[in-house]
């Protein structure tokens, strides 16, 4: 399975996702899917954007290893998961109304990724 197959797969099972998107800790993407009125743009600047906020939690030692960030904002949900060293996947939600089931979603894509970075 390709990272396009496991994205196309997740985007398409959670029905508000907007794309998804894999990027390393510099904000570079490497793979990303979209539905509906995205752009390329879009994912690949949401994506870049979180890029040093995940970095920099990642980066706390007080507090364990980060390996999830979700970030609520008014039309827009985002859900962050750690993938493997150096990589993240993103999942842009157009509406929060089920974070919960996307989050369960994500978190099963990240399993499939991991086999693919590592």
């Amino acid at each position: 399975m390709t990272f396009e197959d496991i994205l196309a797969r997740l985007v398409a099972a959670v029905p508000e996702a907007r794309g998804a998107v894999v990027c390393d800790y510099e904000g570079e993407y490497v793979h990303l899917h979209l539905r509906g009125e995205a752009t390329p743009f879009d994912v690949q600047l949401a994506g870049a954007q979180f890029s040093a906020v995940f970095a920099e939690l990642l980066g706390l030692k007080n507090f364990g290893r980060a390996t999830a960030l979700d970030i609520r904002c008014d039309g827009a949900t985002y859900l962050i998961r750690h993938v493997a060293e150096g990589y993240y996947a993103l999942l842009w939600l157009g509406t929060p109304a089920r974070a919960a089931a996307a989050s369960r979603r994500l978190a099963a894509t990240v399993d499939e990724l991991v086999p693919l970075i590592a």
